[in-house]
């Protein structure tokens, strides 16, 4: 009976718990100015993918004819027998068999809200950094993680200040990763390095990839004028 009690005051303060979570990300989202996520990307990136409302995208798609032929390409089967699409296959088997929970589409969209930007860089090896504006559901649901201690008790959250922001680094995995918030944009990485940069850029620390390519066009424009 106590057993029964106890359960059902865990289970009420959990509810309590995300019901002030979610009214405090929502009141943070809604009075944060808007940040143009392109603006935060770090110089010099090997390419990087753009999308707006990508949900709404790969749906609008995959209900089109178009859709459906472009899964029978010969060119997908080539690009899943490639060793780096089969290394990513088995990063994300594993994340999903570590975290207990399938990582599809429907989880994806509570990160992946509105924008997102996908960049890559090789800094000794190659590394990733992804951006995306966050809905109030997916930040919510980062923090209740956080709070409930819900990852393995083998790995471990390496939580750090950088410039008055938080950074938490996930230790454990084959391979670290760290992820931080700037207001609605959430920012997540397998270098903490890139993490910092995006923030010094963000801080006006440091300058970005866009003001970078703004440099070197106008001193192209400044050599071909003279």
């Amino acid at each position: 009976m106590k057993i029964f009690r106890r359960g059902k005051i865990i289970l009420l303060l959990s509810c309590v718990l995300i019901t002030i979570l979610t009214a405090w990300f929502t009141i943070r989202y809604l009075s944060t100015p808007k940040l143009d996520l392109l603006s935060i990307l770090p110089q010099s990136p090997v390419g990087y993918i753009s999308a707006k409302n990508l949900d709404d995208i790969i749906s609008a798609i995959e209900d089109t004819e178009f859709g459906k032929q472009l899964k029978t390409l010969p060119i997908l089967q080539t690009i899943k027998s490639n060793p780096t699409w089969r290394q990513l296959s088995y990063q994300k088997a594993l994340w999903e068999y570590e975290m207990r929970g399938r990582l599809d589409r429907s989880v994806l969209k509570d990160f992946v809200c509105k924008e997102a930007i996908l960049s890559f860089y090789n800094r000794n090896s190659l590394t990733f950094l992804l951006i995306s504006q966050v809905g109030t559901s997916g930040k919510v649901q980062v923090s209740a993680t956080e709070v409930q201690d819900v990852i393995d008790s083998r790995y471990k959250m390496v939580r750090e200040k950088y410039q008055d922001i938080e950074t938490i680094t996930v230790v454990g995995f084959p391979e670290e990763f760290t992820y931080a918030f700037i207001g609605k944009i959430g920012l997540l990485s397998n270098d903490k390095i890139l993490i910092q940069d995006a923030i010094d850029i963000y801080k006006k620390r440091k300058t970005g990839f866009v003001k970078q390519r703004y440099g070197e066009l106008l001193s192209k424009e400044d050599k071909g004028n003279s």
